[in-house]
């Protein structure tokens, strides 16, 4: 475990190749892909969706041209536009609704003029695609794509940062995320190609070169200001704006919904059409008002930019809507139901379900290619802090043979734990939990213990290959008294770009006295009303609504669950009473499980039997023993040069050359030695032994004894374990020493990588467990072996003879 970023590797010469993952192209945490990514996503689900609809908005528009020919007097396609000389018609490619201005000739927007006769929308497509080929069934199609992919592009990838952006950065969280996002995305997009639809019309309409266009946009500016550009922008926005808002927000909702019984973490093709058509017909049907009037509207343009010099009519938008309830009724705002619907319906369903594709194929590229996150990147800072390294090291030896003492005997000591100061906690932090496994059941990955002491153990060793295999070993092992941990709180994580942040924190209704210590800094003084307030919530039924909809929200929202436990101090022999507290990560099982887990064990005592077990191995974190100030040999074990080497200059006391004139970093000197924050990894667990506990009305302390070894005995050696007195709670048996002096309290984590050596799946077999006194040369492992050996002693004769 390193503490800083320089790693200095004093037996071996490496070429370190450091690839920085800031180099890469930053991902989106919650999406998994780039914007970049999200826009190649947008602009293919466009292509396909315009690919897919135009033959359907031309097979229309060609029977409506046989009908009723756009430059005879007629009335439109659906109630809402008045009787007039038509001289331009609506085009939908799919993705957005364009004029088209009617011409004569035979100029490439004739297309729709094109004599033939059908008889019906089968018979279109047959004789269409027989006449006038294939490609017939997209004309008119190129001219559009130059805005609608790119409107698409801008829509689709606003919506999707705009709302990871309010989730996952500003910490909102509801279904109105979708409103907004899709509300504010669209917004932007018309804004943007609202003054290039003008400028498109004006050029097909009267045939305008650039330069000529130039001139019509600068008189137009001139005449009625920078907004004349965008001219229909505000019927366009009523439309759709809310058809965006509610089109997200049915989506959202439709595809949470059919995604739960398959229990899926990602939608599938199928669900995305699905979600995508039932949304666009609700949006469609909801907004159909706002389509009449924009459908009206731009008619009117399209006939105004047939006229030169035609003057603006002052038209607003619920002037048109007044007019067409005078004409039509109510019923004329909702005409072309059933043609909208069947236009929309498709093309959302198409789009989404392209978009969607897209996307999860960039997360898996990304995922095969390694792409780092944004959260991992904003987190290297930490680990750096932390001493693990945010890069990639590539180790090369080039040679076997050492060419200077300072590999051997470096004069600057390990430079593998700077900065060595003091800690700033007591407690062992836990810096990262192990990996969660949703297939197994639901657990804790850590616990907390106080060190007792050390004692030494007989088993023999079942490692075959080994010289000692099948041999009696004698090994050092170390103590842990680990009583149970009391549950008082929940707490809920969401992923952000940044890491986690605390989505939901639940507490539980009693806390004792022990546990809100760890709230105060002066408890004898303070008025000792911690969680006074928030203990009402359980008994009132304002406050269980809203603790429901907490863990419903925890269920719904997070991604990691977390519990909060504390020691019992009480049931240990020390004098402090400010009990430790920490929150310990939640793995196995689904989200739900989880906190439905946790819920149940609130207030309850969990033992350490429910979270280790014997023979596995598990990590120790916790404050290393202080050793006050110490110089540099013992600090960092320094070697001095023989004698006569530079005359001194190069000897453990010198700080470096007089330029530069500051002190490096890498330099050896006095200060703190030890009270510094360490991990220990790959202990093994050799026994979890039963505290002092009532069997059959008895007190049974018989912890100690093994199938070799009958005595009956508990793990407290002769008068106690030296400085910290009887374990009569569970406790931990680890091999060899653990960090800290007695009494400090450990952090017991499960281990983060997968054990598979011989060593981490050997059987332990105990034979015999020394409980001898620490306090001198022990001879005697019970009193009882101590009376029977000793005799009747001289105190015992006294006090029998005066109680006789």
């Amino acid at each position: 475990m390193f503490h800083c970023a320089t790693l200095r590797l004093p037996s071996l010469s490496v070429h370190l190749k450091i690839v920085v993952m800031g180099e890469r192209p930053l991902v989106s945490a919650p999406a998994g892909i780039t914007p970049v990514q999200q826009m190649l996503a947008s602009g293919t689900g466009a292509l396909l969706t315009s690919l897919f609809v135009t033959p359907l908005d031309v097979v229309k528009i060609r029977l409506q041209a046989q009908q009723t020919p756009f430059h005879q007097e007629t009335s439109s396609w659906t109630k809402v536009i008045r009787r007039s000389k038509w001289k331009c018609f609506l085009y939908c490619n799919g993705l957005m609704d364009h004029i088209y201005v009617c011409q004569n000739g035979t100029g490439c927007t004739s297309w729709y003029k094109t004599p033939t006769h059908f008889s019906g929308t089968l018979d279109a497509f047959v004789k269409i695609t027989r006449h006038e080929g294939v490609r017939s069934l997209w004309s008119g199609l190129p001219p559009t794509l130059v805005m609608a992919v790119p409107a698409t592009i801008i829509y689709f990838t606003c919506y999707d940062q705009l709302r990871d952006f309010m989730r996952y950065s500003m910490g909102y969280h509801g279904n109105h995320i979708p409103l907004l996002a899709g509300g504010l995305a669209r917004l932007g997009a018309v804004t943007v190609i609202s003054p290039l639809e003008l400028v498109r019309t004006k050029m097909q309409s009267r045939r305008l070169s650039y330069g000529e266009l130039r001139v019509c946009i600068r008189s137009a500016v001139a005449q009625d200001g920078w907004l004349s550009l965008w001219r229909g922008w505000g019927p366009t926005v009523l439309r759709d704006v809310p058809f965006s808002a509610l089109y997200w927000f049915n989506y959202e909702l439709v595809k949470s919904h059919l995604s739960e019984p398959c229990r899926a973490p990602h939608s599938t093709f199928a669900i995305s059409f699905t979600s995508g058509a039932i949304s666009g017909t609700v949006a469609a049907v909801m907004t159909l008002p706002f389509d009449v009037v924009k459908t009206r509207r731009q008619i009117e343009l399209g006939e105004m930019e047939t006229k030169a010099g035609s003057v603006r009519k002052p038209s607003s938008t619920w002037h048109i809507m007044k007019t067409i309830c005078a004409e039509s009724g109510y019923k004329g705002l909702f005409a072309g139901f059933l043609p909208r619907v069947i236009k929309v319906a498709p093309a959302c369903a198409v789009m989404i379900s392209s978009y969607e594709f897209g996307k999860a194929f960039f997360q898996k590229h990304n995922l095969a290619c390694g792409a780092p996150t944004s959260a991992y990147d904003a987190g290297s800072r930490s680990c750096i802090r932390s001493g693990r390294l945010p890069f990639s090291l590539s180790f090369n030896r080039i040679g076997d043979k050492m060419s200077h003492r300072k590999f051997s005997a470096p004069r600057h000591g390990s430079l593998g734990f700077l900065p060595r100061k003091r800690c700033r906690r007591h407690r062992g932090k836990v810096k990262s939990f192990p990996k969660d496994d949703p297939s197994k059941p639901v657990h804790l990955t850590a616990f907390l213990g106080y060190k007792a002491g050390m004692t030494h153990i007989v088993r023999e060793v079942d490692r075959p290959g080994s010289k000692v295999n099948k041999k009696e070993v004698v090994e050092a092992v170390t103590i842990v008294e680990t009583p149970p941990m009391m549950v008082v709180g929940v707490v809920g994580y969401v992923m952000t770009p940044r890491g986690l942040r605390a989505f939901k924190t639940v507490f539980a209704e009693h806390i004792s006295d022990e546990c809100k210590r760890r709230f105060y800094k002066n408890w004898y003084k303070s008025k000792k009303k911690a969680f006074t307030k928030y203990c009402k919530k359980w008994q009132d039924e304002e406050g269980k609504k809203q603790l429901e909809k907490d863990f419903a929200a925890m269920k719904k929202y997070c991604q990691v669950i977390r519990i909060m436990a504390h020691t019992q101090m009480r049931l240990l022999p020390l004098r402090q009473k400010k009990s430790h507290l920490m929150e310990i990560q939640l793995n196995g099982g689904t989200i739900g499980d989880k906190v439905d887990w946790a819920r149940e064990k609130l207030e309850q005592a969990v033992p350490i039997s429910n979270v280790f077990t014997q023979d596995e191995m598990i990590d120790i974190i916790g404050v290393t023993k202080g050793h006050g100030y110490k110089g540099v040999t013992s600090r960092w074990h320094t070697k001095k040069l023989p004698r006569k080497t530079h005359r001194g200059l190069r000897k453990v006391a010198c700080i470096g050359a007089w330029h530069p004139a500051r002190v490096a970093f890498s330099v050896a000197r006095a200060g703190q030695k030890g009270y510094h924050h360490r991990t220990e990894i790959n202990k093994k667990i050799y026994k979890i032994g039963q505290g002092y506990h009532t069997k059959d009305g008895k007190v049974v302390k018989n912890n100690a004894s093994t199938d070799y070894d009958l005595s009956n005995k508990s793990i407290n050696p002769m008068g106690g374990f030296v400085s910290y007195g009887e374990v009569t709670n569970d406790f931990l048996m680890l091999k060899g020493c653990v960090i800290g002096t007695k009494k400090r309290v450990l952090t017991l984590r499960k281990s983060l990588l997968v054990q598979s050596s011989r060593r981490a799946l050997e059987k332990i077999d105990l034979k015999f467990i020394d409980t001898t006194s620490k306090f001198g040369h022990g001879r005697f492992q019970t009193a009882e072996e101590k009376k029977a050996f000793m005799g009747p002693l001289k105190k015992d004769r006294i006090t029998k003879e005066e109680t006789a």
